[in-house]
């Protein structure tokens, strides 16, 4: 299990370099990450506790976007702007890996906790765009090194 988690580790640097550097991440960083943290979570909970999570946390994700199109609609008057101007690809698909991460009530607090902290560092840096899933990369990076228990099972 060493080797998974010092492989996912190194992998979720390098998404957050290449997110910081370019606002962009190599397509192939995503599927990986979410490979080894899948075959890293089933060591610590059974597939059905992990799939029933997984499932909860989705939905958490569709809805959270679910809402951002619904107000950019009603802001801006059109939706397709989410991915354009506001929302990457990337920090979708960070997203979905996250709510593989986490059981329900650590996974939001972790996306609220890191949200607010991507915002703050990027107005301290005086960013343009915030490099969400970057940001996200490197706490979650953290939360492995340190071996931040989340009550329900390890990260």
């Amino acid at each position: 299990m060493f080797i998974v988690k010092a492989l996912l580790i190194i992998l979720l640097i390098i998404l957050f370099l290449q997110d910081l550097r370019y606002r962009a991440v190599s397509w192939i960083i995503f599927p990986a990450i979410f490979l080894l943290t899948f075959y890293y979570q089933l060591h610590w909970i059974e597939f059905e506790s992990l799939l029933y999570q997984f499932a909860i946390n989705l939905f958490l994700v569709f809805f959270q976007i679910s809402f951002l199109i619904v107000y950019l609609r009603i802001t801006k008057r059109s939706w397709r702007e989410l991915t354009s101007k506001y929302f990457a690809w990337g920090d979708i698909l960070f997203l979905l890996i996250l709510g593989l991460c986490f059981p329900v009530y650590f996974f939001l607090f972790f996306l609220i906790t890191s949200i607010i902290l991507s915002i703050i560092v990027s107005l301290i840096l005086r960013f343009k765009t915030v490099p969400l899933a970057g940001f996200q990369s490197i706490l979650l990076a953290l939360v492995l090194v340190f071996n931040i228990n989340t009550s329900l099972y390890a990260v």
